[in-house]
């Protein structure tokens, strides 16, 4: 999965060019995203799926307790484009993604439990137990 960004790493610093190490990393971990999503892995889509898993982690703060309505929508809209194309890699199967090897491998999609859409609270915090003797 990793073959195509870092090929073109090692291509323009074998040119003597220089290369962003960020830019690397964000197209490596978008080839990754493609890979378990089933999105097709072309270099073209790395960035899109990079921005869209980051999406869905940027509205994710630990000390917030809910998240605003924007926040909520636009998670859920860069989520959904992501879980079509495993959805999607699931039902065609196959060998050439993740989710087509876990339909073939005899795993069951399960769907995830209806929430309410109007719902921006997370789940409950499980309670930790106090580190003060």
């Amino acid at each position: 999965m990793l073959a195509q960004p870092l090929a073109d790493l090692t291509g323009r610093l074998a040119a003597g060019g220089e290369a962003d190490l960020v830019t690397v990393a964000k197209s490596c971990a978008g080839a990754a995203i493609c890979a378990i999503t089933g999105l097709p892995a072309e270099p073209g889509r790395f960035a899109a799926a990079h921005a869209d898993a980051s999406e869905v982690t940027r509205a994710v703060r630990l000390w917030r307790h809910s998240l605003p309505p924007r926040h909520v929508r636009r998670a859920r809209e860069a989520l959904g484009r992501l879980t079509a194309s495993a959805v999607d890699a699931y039902r065609r199967g196959g060998d050439d993604t993740l989710p087509g090897r876990l339909r073939a491998s005899g795993s069951p999609r399960r769907r995830p439990a209806a929430r309410s859409a109007r719902s921006s609270s997370p789940a409950p915090r499980p309670s930790c137990p106090s580190s003060r003797g």
